[in-house]
C-alpha cells in the first residue's frame, strides 16, 4: 500500500531504499526459532515485500535504483550477534540475485555495508527469549553483553564515525549515473573498510568466473560496475 501511494503521488519511482532492520545480541542457543523468525521477518522478508511491490513499476519504467542497507556483518561474522548476522548474509545473497535478474531491465541494485555506528540500534538489541536456557549457562551468558560494552566503548573513542557518512554514501549512489554504480560500498572509518573491500573485490572476481563458466555473463548484460567501491 505504501509503494502504491508513493507511485500515485509522484507518478513513478526513482529510488527504493531498504533501511529498516533490527539487531540482536546473545548466545545463539538462547534464541528460539520464533526469535529468528522475527528478525528475518524484518531484515529479509520485509525487503522482499517492498521489492515485490516496487519492481513492477521500475520494470515498466525501464529504470530505477534499489539500495539495500546491509552491514559488514553480512560478509563476516562476529560472535554473539544471534540471528542478526545470518539475516544480513541472506540480504547479501538476495541482493546479488536481484541485481543479476534486473540488470537487463535497466534497474540498478546496490548494497551499502556500514560498520558500527553509535545510533539507537544499540538501545534496541533483541536478546534471547529462552531465559531459562540462558540462566543455565551461568557466567558464559554474560559474555555477549560484555562484548557489546567493549564495542560501544570503542565507538565512543571515535566520534568521527558518524551516521551521516552512510547518508552521504547513499546520496552518492543516487547521484551516480545509472549503469555506473558500484554494487557494494563499505562505509567505515575504524579499519573495517580496508579489511572488507579486498574481500568484496575477490568475491566479485569469483562471481565473474562462475558466470563465465556457466556462460551467462553476456545474457545477463550486467550494467553495473563489477568492482566493489573502494
Amino acid at each position: 500500500a505504501g509503494v502504491a501511494k508513493a507511485v500515485e503521488a509522484m507518478g513513478g519511482l526513482d529510488v527504493v531504499i531498504n533501511n529498516a532492520g533490527a539487531a540482536s545480541v546473545g548466545l545463539q542457543e538462547g534464541f528460539t526459532a520464533e526469535d529468528w523468525h522475527k528478525t528475518f521477518n524484518l531484515n529479509v522478508f520485509g525487503v522482499v515485500r517492498v521489492n515485490r511491490a516496487a519492481l513492477p513499476t521500475l520494470r515498466e519504467q525501464g529504470s530505477g535504483l534499489i539500495i539495500n542497507i546491509s552491514s559488514i556483518i553480512g560478509k563476516m561474522m562476529l560472535p554473539f550477534m544471534g540471528p542478526y548476522g545470518p539475516s544480513k548474509y541472506a540480504l547479501e545473497g538476495l541482493s546479488e540475485a536481484l541485481r543479476l535478474e534486473q540488470s537487463a531491465a535497466g534497474i540498478d541494485v546496490a548494497v551499502v555495508e556500514p560498520g558500527g555506528f553509535a545510533t539507537d540500534i544499540f538501545d534496541k538489541l533483541a536478546q534471547p527469549s529462552d531465559r531459562k536456557r540462558i540462566k543455565s549457562l551461568g557466567r558464559d551468558a554474560l559474555a555477549p553483553l560484555e562484548f557489546m560494552k567493549g564495542f560501544g566503548d570503542m565507538l565512543a573513542q571515535h566520534p568521527d564515525q558518524k551516521p551521516q557518512d552512510v547518508v552521504d554514501v547513499i546520496l552518492g549512489l543516487i547521484e551516480t549515473p545509472a549503469g555506473q554504480r558500484p554494487f557494494r560500498t563499505v562505509v567505515d572509518k575504524l579499519g573495517m573498510k580496508e579489511a572488507l573491500t579486498p574481500m568484496n573485490d575477490l568475491h566479485q572476481l569469483t562471481s565473474e568466473g562462475i558466470y563465465g563458466a556457466f556462460g551467462i555473463g553476456e545474457m545477463l548484460k550486467l550494467n553495473v560496475k563489477e568492482k566493489a567501491a573502494a
